[in-house]
């Protein structure tokens, strides 16, 4: 019997925009050379990469961040992935969230960087992990961090072999595309969240992990 395959660690961002009578997500389709879900209609997100565990070891080394990420143990515990899940949705859809410019993605220890140079923290807030089922060749830990369009600095759309149709998808509409399960519960979790964001902040609410085990689709609830 063949061992399961390891889940490789990986991030996506949801990004959302609330209009008068409506909510929606920056969403993009998958190619079709692609051999994890391929078609399909996805949040921006890719693997962890080296960078951005780089990145994250800087940041925490700043007295400014300490504070920050002080009130939130799940980010800070997963701040490498908060910045994979930046630099894969900047690469796919063009966004800049929360800064001027992406320059600390630049692969130099060396240029001391101040607080301003880094995307606000927070306003990103960790809402989900899962990982893909043991059964699967192609297996990933994602992490699936949330924030407001408002908090955008920068969109230039650019252009992705990797995600195409990029575009803002209905909330309620999108639950109903070609969308991956995973994908449809993140959506179902965001209907319910996004009602009581606004008066906690996504403060005591917990973070579903989603997973399987013995072939059965669980849930564990981990305390923000």
């Amino acid at each position: 019997m063949d061992a399961d395959v390891i889940p490789r660690e990986s991030a996506s961002l949801i990004v959302i925009r609330k209009n008068s009578n409506s909510i929606e997500i920056l969403m993009g389709k998958r190619n079709s050379f692609h051999k994890f879900m391929p078609n399909k209609i996805v949040f921006p997100g890719g693997k962890l990469d080296e960078i951005d565990v780089k990145v994250s070891n800087q940041v925490k080394k700043l007295p400014e961040f300490k504070k920050l990420l002080s009130s939130d143990i799940q980010l800070k515990n997963h701040l490498a992935h908060y910045f994979c899940a930046l630099r894969e949705a900047y690469e796919e859809t063009g966004v800049i969230i929360g800064c001027d410019n992406y320059s600390f993605l630049n692969d130099d220890n060396n240029k001391l960087r101040k607080l301003s140079d880094y995307p606000r923290v927070g306003n990103i807030k960790l809402i989900a992990r899962a990982i893909t089922p043991p059964h699967s060749r192609i297996r990933f830990d994602n992490r699936f961090f949330l924030v407001n369009s408002k908090y955008i600095t920068k969109y230039s759309r650019v252009n992705s072999n990797e995600l195409l149709d990029i575009d803002w998808y209905n909330l309620d509409k999108a639950i109903n595309l070609d969308i991956p399960p995973i994908t449809k519960r993140i959506l179902k979790l965001l209907k319910i969240n996004i009602r009581i964001s606004e008066e906690r902040n996504y403060r005591n609410i917990s973070i579903p992990l989603y997973y399987t085990s013995k072939n059965k689709k669980k849930v564990k609830w981990l305390q923000r």
